[in-house]
């Protein structure tokens, strides 16, 4: 037997272990850092908004509502493009999937309500992806 072959074999398998206890032992995948970024991003777009609304509105027609108005669409628009992200983005570790199902208890209940959504809405979209990666991590 080749000795360099004894090597690489044992190497290969460290290898393979040291990968396997790095799953095991919850290590992120980048795909997770990712997808937690976006809800984090997610929720500071959340709290920018709750911020603006606390203001008191302007007088009606003035300038200085238009700007308040076109702050807040800019937000809502940001946070529209990062869910559609999050529903986009497999998640792959149990903190992952964690993530997108908090966003789901905290965004479906009154989403369904106030909007009438149907299945093309990005918080059925998440809800949907969500389904998916419990189903593939089962």
């Amino acid at each position: 037997m080749n000795p360099s072959l004894g090597v690489s074999r044992r190497l290969a398998i460290v290898g393979g272990l040291v990968a396997f206890a790095g799953q095991t032992a919850g290590a992120m995948v980048p795909g997770d850092a990712e997808l937690l970024a976006l809800c984090d991003a997610f929720r500071a777009c959340g709290q920018r908004l709750s911020s603006l609304n606390s203001i008191p509105e302007p007088p009606f027609g003035t300038e200085a509502l238009q700007d308040l108005e076109a702050r807040r669409d800019q937000i809502l628009d940001e946070r529209c493009t990062l869910l559609g992200q999050i529903a986009d983005m497999p998640a792959r570790t149990r903190k992952g999937i964690a993530a997108k199902a908090a966003l789901v208890q905290e965004l479906l209940p009154s989403a369904l309500e106030d909007f009438g959504l149907d299945v093309s809405s990005e918080e059925i979209r998440l809800v949907l992806s969500l389904a998916r990666d419990v189903a593939e991590a089962n």
